[in-house]
C-alpha cells in the first residue's frame, strides 16, 4: 500500500470569474467570502492542533478588490492571521489559461510587491481549473519569489498526466520550483472528507490509497484540495475542522490537518532532507482544455495586439518625456493591463452556456466576458496613441529618410521650438523592438491625413487610435479597402528606434497596384509564383490545392487528402434529433467510483464534414510586398461568406512564409 501518513486538506474558494454568476456578482461574492474567510479563522485563532480553521486565498485579484474596500482593523486582522499561518495568499493573480505570454505573465505578478509591502509572505503559487502552462512560467514564479507550484487540473473535456505527482520542474534557465501535479480542486469533498467520515475511511480511502501506488507516490504527505459544498465560487465551510477534529480522535488513517499549501511543502521539504528524490522534468505543461478562446477568435486576436500596443506604450513612456502622454499612461495602463489579463483568464461562460447557448445568462456572462477584451483595446491605442505623437512631436522635420540611431537622438527637440515635425512633413516609424527591422505596407489614410490642426495635440492625433491599415486589412480581406491610400517603402528600423519617411518617399497604393507587368492589378489566377513557391488555389472548394517550393524542388500538399490545404471544414454532430447534441461528442461520467474520472470523450461521434460549396470570388493582388490572394467562399454553418486571404511574401527575410487568415461568422449551433 502507498506510504501516506498525513493528508494536507487546503481549502479554498476556486476563483471562476463569471461561470455560476456574472462577474460583477462574483467580485462581491469574492469579497464577502474573504470576509467570511478572516472571520472562521478569527473564530479559531486560539485554537491549536490539525482541526484550527486554515483558509487559501487562491488568486491575488479578489485580495486586491477587498483590500480596496476593506477597514484598517480588518487589513490588520487579515494581516495577523496570515503572520500567524491561519491563512495563505498564493502568488497567481488569477487562474490563467496559457494565452498569457512570458512578458504577460511577469506582468501580473507585479502586484506581489504592493502584497508584500503589507506584510503578507507569498512562497506558495496554484492555479485550478486549466490544464496546463506555458513552460516561461517556472522562470517567472521563481523570478517573483515564489519557491512552489500546484496545479489542480479539472479533466472536464481534458486530460492529465498520472497524478498526484511531486516534481521538481526545471526552468529554461535550468533553476528548478518544486511542483504538484495535484488532484481536482474539488476531490476532498468528492473523497467524503468534510461530508461523510464512513464513505471516506471504507470507500475512498482504500480506493485512494491503491491508487498512490499504482501511480508511484512515494512522499507521506499528500495534498487534496477542497472547497465549500457549493462548489465553484464558494466560501469558507465552518464546518470542515469539526470534521477533522472527530477523524482524528476517533484514531483513523491517515491523519488529516486542515492546511495551507506551504505546510504541505514544509513537510515535503522535510522529507527531501531525509532522503527522498523527485524526478526532474522540463518543457510545457500542455494545455488540452482551454474552453472558449477557439469560440471567441476574434477577441483572442484583438487582446493580443492590445498586448502588442501596451509594450510599446511602455516603450514609449519611458524614453519620451511628454506630459499629457505621461498623464494618460499613469492614469490608464494598470486598468488597460487588467482587462487584458482578465480576458485571458480561465472563465469563458456560464454555465448553462451549452444547454441554453440564447438564454440571458449565457448572454450576459460573454459580453462581460468579451468587454474585457474591447476595453484593453481602447486603452492600449489610446496609450500607444499618445506614446507615438509625443515622440513625433520631438523629431526634427526630415529631408530624407534617415532612421534615427536612438531615442537619445530626439531628445533635444521639443513642442514649439521651430524643430517639431507635422504629420505632413513625413511618416514617423517606431520600432519597440530591441533589434532592427525591415518594415513596409499599406499606410491608412488615416495617419496620413489627421483632422484638426498641427498645434491641436488632442484632436490632431484623433485618427491615430482607429487602428492600423493592416487592422482594417483583416476584417476586410482586402487590399483595395481598410483606409489604405499609400504605400511605405521597406525601411529600416533600428533597435528600439525610429525613421522618419517623407510623403514623397511614399507610393501611392493604385500605383504600386499597376506598377507590374499584367495588364490588371486584379487577376483570376489559379497559381501565383515567386522567387519561392508556385502556389496553386483550388477554384471549386477553396484553399491551396498545391504548394510547390522551389528552392526544395517539394510539394508540400498531400494530393490524395480529403481537403485542401487551408481548407475551411465545417464540421457537426449528424444527428440533428439529439434534444442536447454535445452528449453525442461527450458526456461526463461524474458519479464513477474511480479516482479519475473516465474521459466522457466519445471517440464514435457521429460526424458530419463539409467543406464550401462555392468560390463566390477568387482574386490575386500583386504589390511590390508580395502577392495576396484573396477567396470568398459559400458555406455550410456560417453567416455570410468566408473570407480567406493567402499573403505570399516577397520582402527579404519573409519570403520563406506563407499567412492565412480566414474570418467568418460563427452560428451558436450546438451540434
Amino acid at each position: 500500500m502507498s506510504r501516506v501518513e498525513t493528508v494536507y486538506v487546503v481549502h479554498h474558494c476556486h476563483t471562476d470569474i463569471g461561470y455560476t454568476h456574472d462577474p460583477p456578482v462574483v467580485w462581491d461574492l469574492q469579497e464577502r467570502f474573504l470576509d467570511e474567510a478572516v472571520a472562521l479563522a478569527a473564530r479559531d485563532a486560539d485554537l491549536e492542533g490539525d482541526h484550527a480553521f486554515r483558509w487559501t486565498v487562491e488568486t491575488t485579484e479578489p485580495l486586491r478588490r477587498w483590500l480596496e474596500n476593506a477597514s484598517p482593523e480588518q487589513i490588520r486582522q487579515f494581516r495577523d492571521l496570515e503572520a500567524a499561518g491561519r491563512i495563505e495568499v498564493t502568488g497567481m493573480p488569477l487562474n490563467v489559461t496559457p494565452l498569457y505570454d512570458a512578458d504577460q505573465l511577469a506582468e501580473s505578478l507585479r502586484g506581489l510587491e504592493d502584497l508584500r509591502g503589507r506584510g503578507l509572505t507569498i512562497r506558495h503559487a496554484m492555479n485550478c481549473d486549466v490544464n496546463g502552462q506555458s513552460w516561461p512560467l517556472v522562470d517567472v514564479l521563481l523570478d517573483a519569489g515564489i519557491e512552489s507550484f500546484s496545479m489542480a487540473i479539472n479533466t472536464h473535456m481534458g486530460g492529465v498526466p498520472p497524478r498526484p505527482d511531486a516534481f521538481w520542474w526545471q526552468a529554461p534557465s535550468g533553476r528548478r520550483l518544486l511542483t504538484l501535479n495535484g488532484f481536482h480542486y474539488m476531490w476532498g469533498w468528492r473523497f467524503g472528507i468534510g461530508r461523510d467520515a464512513a464513505s471516506l475511511r471504507d470507500e475512498w480511502w482504500p480506493r485512494l490509497d491503491k491508487h498512490l501506488e499504482a501511480v508511484g507516490y512515494g512522499l507521506r504527505s499528500l495534498l487534496v484540495q477542497t472547497t465549500h459544498p457549493f462548489g465553484d465560487n464558494g466560501s469558507g465551510d465552518p464546518d470542515l475542522g469539526s470534521f477533522i477534529e472527530a477523524w482524528n480522535a476517533a484514531g483513523h488513517a491517515p491523519r488529516l490537518v486542515l492546511a495551507t499549501p506551504s505546510m504541505w511543502v514544509d513537510a515535503v521539504r522535510a522529507e527531501l532532507k531525509d532522503g527522498v528524490e523527485l524526478p526532474v522534468r522540463r518543457g510545457d505543461w500542455t494545455d488540452f482544455w482551454n474552453f472558449g478562446a477557439g469560440s471567441s477568435a476574434r477577441e483572442v486576436r484583438v487582446n493580443r495586439a492590445s498586448r502588442d500596443r501596451l509594450r510599446t506604450a511602455d516603450a514609449l513612456a519611458a524614453a519620451v518625456p511628454d506630459p499629457a502622454s505621461r498623464r494618460s499612461h499613469a492614469r490608464y495602463r494598470d486598468d488597460a493591463r487588467r482587462h487584458l489579463d482578465l480576458f485571458d483568464e480561465h472563465t469563458w461562460g456560464v454555465d448553462t452556456s451549452i444547454s441554453a447557448p440564447h438564454g440571458e445568462d449565457t448572454t450576459a456572462q460573454w459580453h462581460h466576458k468579451a468587454t474585457e477584451a474591447w476595453r484593453a483595446r481602447s486603452l492600449s491605442l489610446l496609450l500607444q496613441r499618445d506614446g507615438l505623437a509625443a515622440l513625433a512631436a520631438r523629431v526634427p522635420r526630415p529631408t530624407a529618410a534617415e532612421p534615427g540611431t536612438d531615442l537619445e537622438d530626439a531628445t533635444a527637440f521639443s513642442p514649439g521650438d521651430g524643430t517639431a515635425s507635422r504629420a505632413d512633413h513625413g511618416l514617423v516609424v517606431f520600432n519597440p523592438l530591441p533589434f532592427a527591422r525591415t518594415v513596409s505596407g499599406p499606410v491608412s489614410h488615416h495617419v496620413l491625413s489627421p483632422r484638426g490642426t498641427p498645434q491641436d495635440a488632442t484632436a490632431g492625433r484623433h485618427f491615430q487610435d482607429h487602428g492600423s491599415a493592416r487592422d482594417d486589412l483583416r476584417d476586410h480581406l482586402d487590399p483595395t479597402k481598410g483606409g489604405a491610400t499609400h504605400v511605405l517603402p521597406p525601411t529600416a528600423v533600428p533597435g528600439f528606434g525610429y525613421a522618419v519617411v517623407p510623403h514623397d518617399a511614399l507610393a501611392a497604393l493604385e500605383d504600386v497596384l499597376e506598377a507590374r507587368p499584367e495588364p490588371s492589378r486584379k487577376t483570376d489566377d489559379a497559381t501565383v509564383e515567386t522567387d519561392r513557391f508556385r502556389v496553386t488555389f483550388d477554384l471549386e472548394a477553396g484553399g491551396i490545392a498545391s504548394l510547390v517550393d522551389r528552392a526544395l524542388d517539394h510539394e508540400w500538399v498531400d494530393q490524395e487528402a480529403d481537403w485542401p490545404l487551408a481548407g475551411f471544414v465545417h464540421e457537426e454532430v449528424d444527428d440533428h434529433e439529439h434534444e442536447w447534441p454535445r452528449r453525442r461528442l461527450f458526456e461526463g461520467q461524474w458519479a464513477a467510483e474511480t479516482i479519475e474520472l473516465p474521459s466522457g470523450w466519445q471517440p464514435d461521434w457521429p460526424a458530419r464534414r463539409r467543406g464550401p460549396s462555392e468560390v463566390v470570388a477568387h482574386r490575386v493582388f500583386r504589390s511590390p510586398w508580395g502577392v495576396t490572394v484573396v477567396q470568398h467562399l459559400r458555406a455550410p454553418g456560417v453567416d455570410g461568406l468566408v473570407r480567406q486571404r493567402v499573403d505570399v511574401p516577397l520582402a527579404p527575410g519573409l519570403e520563406r512564409a506563407l499567412e492565412v487568415e480566414t474570418a467568418w461568422e460563427m452560428t451558436t449551433s450546438t451540434h
